[in-house]
């Protein structure tokens, strides 16, 4: 009810030991001022808050200094952002958002909370998909977490909960149709075999372990549709496999689960939505590892030996596992904490729409 923080200029470059007037700003801003602001407008219950910026003062050049560069790189971290400490680009963007906003932002994932369970089991994994992580839970403590990459915003991730049943080491993965059609067929017509040696797959006639490889020259690749095509194109387990060396399954109607991937360098970006819908994981074998320890047959040597050998095998959890899939801009953790994070679906978008409006 104190008015809101005062925004930096949208110009503002700053590097820790610098000065610089804008620092006075960014001091207000992160540690707090003395002089309180204009009151907020009164609200009732259901009615978003006008997104008001406070006009701020103008302040004489100071330094940059260690107290207020720690203060900058906490902020970063609420925010899941590197913490180097500079203040531009995207943590000038965080930082004046405006307090009405992220009041807002607060009030639409205190309802979406609403939606989960009131209590979730002792074990599970949770996503969640704005944050890019995935979190592993044992006698509801966290003792894992790891960075994920969920789907762009034409594939997004979607919101769901299921139960894992299934650890896939050396997964073959499936080519979807849609691949087939739109970036293969005239490829695999002209020269079938050639195509499929360079891209390390094969064309196979029935499912798991009946399934027979079948010589590409017989399908008529130009003129194939999805209603006809009674075969199943897949990559084999290998370097250029699409789910890396584990896959994850937790059988629903989304065909969403957790996988590697072999294009880790995609886990150093702060924005990680780049799926086609389900989830990668950056440490799968430290997953699987941790998900069969109970299976003295399963350790991390042998899981590795397994997957080295390239051949599919399918290990069945002795006690399927919650699996959430949520999608939280706002929360606070252990320590009191608030984090936020960018709408990236537009979700929080539509769902102001329907409860403020």
């Amino acid at each position: 009810q104190a008015g809101g923080w005062p925004a930096l200029p949208a110009t503002t470059s700053l590097r820790p030991g610098r000065a610089s007037p804008v620092v006075g700003l960014l001091r207000q801003r992160l540690l707090g001022n003395e002089t309180a602001g204009p009151a907020a407008p009164a609200t009732t219950p259901g009615q978003a808050l006008p997104v008001v910026n406070k006009e701020p003062a103008p302040t004489a050049a100071e330094t940059y200094g260690p107290e207020l560069v720690n203060a900058v790189k906490n902020f970063q971290r609420d925010a899941g952002l590197p913490p180097t400490g500079i203040v531009t680009g995207e943590t000038l963007r965080q930082l004046n958002v405006p307090l009405t906003a992220r009041i807002n932002q607060v009030i639409l994932n205190m309802e979406r909370w609403r939606w989960l369970p009131k209590k979730f089991e002792p074990d599970y994994l949770l996503v969640n998909i704005p944050e890019y992580q995935l979190h592993v839970y044992e006698q509801n403590k966290e003792v894992m977490t790891m960075r994920v990459i969920v789907g762009k915003t034409l594939n997004a991730t979607p919101v769901f909960s299921d139960k894992m049943e299934y650890v896939v080491l050396s997964p073959y993965w499936n080519v979807p149709f849609s691949i087939i059609d739109k970036e293969l067929r005239y490829k695999l017509a002209a020269n079938p075999q050639g195509t499929l040696d360079r891209l390390d797959m094969e064309v196979v006639k029935g499912y798991g372990r009946r399934a027979t490889v079948i010589d590409p020259a017989t399908v008529d690749w130009a003129n194939v549709t999805q209603a006809d095509f009674k075969y199943t194109l897949r990559r084999r387990p290998g370097p250029k496999n699409d789910l890396g060396e584990v896959k994850f399954i937790f059988p629903n109607s989304n065909d969403i689960y957790l996988h590697d991937t072999p294009h880790d360098e995609l886990f150093s970006q702060t924005a990680r939505n780049f799926s086609h819908g389900c989830v990668r994981v950056e440490e799968p074998v430290k997953l699987a590892t941790y998900l069969l320890r109970d299976y003295p047959q399963w350790d991390q040597a042998s899981i590795q030996d397994t997957i080295a050998q390239r051949r599919e095998k399918y290990v069945t959890l002795k006690e399927k596992l919650p699996v959430y899939l949520v999608y939280l801009t706002a929360w606070a953790d252990a320590d009191g904490h608030v984090h936020f994070r960018n709408d990236i679906y537009g979700h929080d978008k539509a769902l102001a729409k329907e409860y403020f409006d």
